[in-house]
């Protein structure tokens, strides 16, 4: 494993163990055809496999007796993902996946040294039917499995044991299934090919794309000269004043469990207020991931993983965002502003805000935009890039042709989605430019 090793340094429960994390901005490995590589064919628990590793499935209402270990889990695992976490994916997967089990990969001393949520899914168009595959989803698209590496034969057995597994019960008539939004360029992902070259299966990369992120161990001041553009700094610090000029300006941010109900509650309402609202897809007009949303808002606020960042304009609300931290690591996850002030632009100014919170902390290392590939607002003033795929993945002798036609489709579907999106987006800037002018009259 090439990852550095570095101090884990959280307020949370975690604070005691270390962790291993590779630099922001790695480079990926070279892309990868579908692998042919002749392997051992080692299954997980076989007298020649990984000493003692054992397999269990559980269903969303067992969560619960493995809740301790699992918290153990994510405090030693390679790459954190607090989307995996007990405090978020049990109502998660209640949301959007109650059929899902919980697989989990178990040394001999009973610890976890992996865990991932499976469900059968439509992957592309569904044309090929439903598939076994890692759980992700638009709420949180982050797929990486919970990974650790202290146990027998590392993170690479672990992983090992999860794909022998999907490989015998979840491939389906294509013998093919997914890992949707993986990180590509991190010791997980290294691990996962060590383990799927030696198992023979066959595996291709597809929808890859650099996301925006955040590196630490530098000075908001330092991170505003190199990476924001000279006139978009100063485009950014009008609008401020301009903001402010208005009334008395306030950014702060909600950490205590009470001022994080409160300032929730405020961000529905903005939410609702905006172009979610007018679309019917705000969280209070979805009452699956309104339930989702709201239990794992209330987990991280008694935990401490979760901010809610605040700009407020004479006490009123104008930006709302919601912060998940996770030892060093960090995500922006969901964001409202007040369509009446866009001209300010108070979206930009929390994230902003956000960032400066974020470089001041000395624990801090990398934050996962969660971002769209070419997001308008976030890879303006985040420069660093993480990679991001789908990896579709087929059984060693028999997965060839279905890794390539599941493939095929899922490429297909992806450049479908990237179009609608961009339609979606230019009709909303041109409608949306027009609601604005008719709001604020020609400029003066």
């Amino acid at each position: 494993m090439t990852a550095p090793a570095a101090a884990r340094i959280g307020q949370d429960v975690c604070s005691e163990h270390a962790y291993v994390a590779e630099a922001a901005g790695a480079s990926v490995r070279a892309g990868m055809t579908p692998s042919q590589t002749a392997g051992s064919g080692i299954r997980a628990g076989s007298p020649d496999g990984p000493a003692g590793l054992t397999v269990r499935r559980r269903s969303l209402a067992d969560a619960a007796a493995i809740e301790p270990a699992w918290r153990d889990l994510a405090c030693r695992a390679l790459e954190p993902n607090v989307f995996l976490g007990p405090d978020v994916l049990p109502p998660r997967l209640a949301a959007f996946a109650p059929a899902a089990e919980l697989v989990t990969v178990e040394a001999p001393d009973g610890r976890l040294v992996l865990l991932a949520a499976v469900a059968r899914r439509r992957i592309g168009f569904g044309l090929t039917g439903r598939v076994a595959a890692l759980w992700s989803d638009d709420y949180a698209p982050l797929g990486t499995p919970l990974v650790a590496s202290d146990g027998p034969g590392g993170a690479e057995a672990a992983w090992m044991a999860l794909l022998s597994d999907l490989s015998d019960r979840g491939g389906g008539w294509l013998g093919a299934f997914a890992l949707p939004d993986q990180r590509l360029d991190g010791p997980v992902h290294e691990a996962f090919v060590q383990a799927a070259r030696r198992l023979g299966l066959a595996w291709a990369r597809h929808g890859s794309h650099a996301r925006a992120a955040l590196a630490g161990q530098r000075s908001p001041e330092a991170h505003r000269l190199a990476a924001i553009e000279p006139r978009r700094r100063k485009e950014y610090a009008r609008q401020s004043r301009r903001l402010a000029e208005q009334g008395h300006l306030v950014a702060d941010a909600a950490t205590d469990p009470d001022d994080i109900r409160a300032a929730f509650v405020d961000f529905l309402a903005l939410e609702a207020a905006g172009w979610k609202g007018r679309s019917g897809t705000a969280l209070r007009q979805e009452p699956a991931a309104l339930a989702f949303v709201e239990a794992a808002v209330e987990a991280l606020g008694r935990t401490g993983a979760l901010t809610i960042d605040r700009l407020r304009l004479d006490g009123r609300p104008i930006a709302l965002l919601l912060r998940v931290r996770d030892g060093g690591s960090a995500w922006p996850w969901k964001i409202a502003y007040d369509e009446a002030h866009a001209a300010q632009s108070p979206g930009v100014q929390i994230m902003l805000q956000a960032t400066a919170r974020l470089l001041d902390d000395p624990g801090f290392r990398l934050a996962d935009s969660l971002a769209v590939a070419g997001h308008p607002m976030i890879e303006h003033l985040w420069r660093e890039r993480i990679q991001i795929g789908t990896l579709i993945v087929g059984p060693a002798g028999r997965g060839h042709f279905g890794v390539r036609l599941k493939g095929l489709e899922f490429e297909l579907h992806d450049r479908a989605r990237a179009r609608a999106r961009g339609l979606r987006d230019a009709l909303r800037a041109r409608f949306g430019s027009r609601r604005k002018a008719q709001r604020t009259g020609p400029p003066a």
